[in-house]
């Protein structure tokens, strides 16, 4: 329907499954031109789930952004996953032509083998009001797979923004944006476009009006803004993340891009979750 945002469409969702969505974004890629994320931070975060945040730790980023980041890039489908505290969700990897960009959980549930851990009593208060797992968790699984590549077909509509009228351009932009968290050589993006590497820089100079360098440190500069604005990753997470060496270098790119420290940015543009009671 013409107009209706993905947030508005993923709440609509959550209210006729009865589920709640998180998504989350690793890389910082679901952003703007202006570096903007797309889904808000209370989107991004379990902590909106009241059995998430009760006794929320390391164990908690380490479980949902990293181990099932991994296991959706190896199995390349949905799946039910039980967490460290006991709660079954649904896992479903965000793919688009064959990479990998981000998940989107929904649901919690209790698990039926997993034994929950001794946590603080909002955890113990919450948890007994989650339902059991059941048939219907594989229904929801179906749906929201569909959904789900509705959500990239979006995505990848919103990046058309950014296309140039020349196609290279586009073909330039596409690899940074696939390859931005590895290192990018200009034999690379020569060896994509099929041209000698002095016809490439001169190329992405016609373009773009910059280099290639400072291309790819854009581009990584608003997956990094998404990062600090939407998620509590810690500097040498977001590094790793977006292709910087460490956080210090990260950082200094950082201040020397948008004239702002790290911690200064964040502050500004960060949204507290609170958690229902």
């Amino acid at each position: 329907m013409p107009g209706v945002t993905l947030e508005e469409s993923i709440c609509a969702l959550e209210a006729a499954l009865g589920v709640s969505i998180t998504v989350v974004d690793n890389a910082g890629i679901f952003h703007t031109p202006q570096g903007v994320s797309i889904f808000n931070r209370e989107r991004q975060s379990h902590r909106k789930n009241a059995v998430c945040a009760a006794g929320f730790s390391d164990a908690c980023v380490e479980h949902c952004r990293y181990e099932m980041n991994s296991k959706c890039q190896r199995l390349r489908s949905p799946f039910a996953e039980t967490c460290w505290k006991g709660v079954t969700e649904i896992v479903i990897p965000l793919a688009y032509e064959g990479i990998h960009y981000g998940m989107l959980y929904a649901g919690s549930w209790r698990s039926s083998t997993v034994q929950p851990p001794k946590l603080p009593a909002a955890f113990t208060k919450a948890y007994a009001k989650l339902p059991r797992q059941s048939d219907t968790c594989r229904d929801i699984m179906n749906i929201l797979a569909v959904f789900s590549d509705g959500i990239m077909l979006r995505l990848k509509e919103m990046h058309t923004l950014d296309v140039h009228p020349d196609s290279r351009g586009s073909r330039v932009m596409a690899y940074i944006g696939a390859h931005a968290a590895e290192e990018i050589q200009l034999a690379d993006i020569a060896a994509e476009l099929r041209l000698s590497k002095t016809r490439t820089s001169v190329l992405i100079h016609r373009i773009f009006g910059t280099s290639l360098p400072a291309l790819v440190a854009g581009e990584r500069i608003k997956r990094v803004q998404a990062l600090l604005a939407t998620t509590d990753s810690t500097l040498a997470r977001i590094a790793a993340a977006t292709g910087f060496c460490d956080e210090y270098h990260l950082s200094r790119i950082f201040r020397k891009n948008t004239g702002l420290t790290p911690g200064v940015y964040r502050k500004r543009h960060r949204i507290d979750i609170i958690a229902p009671r």
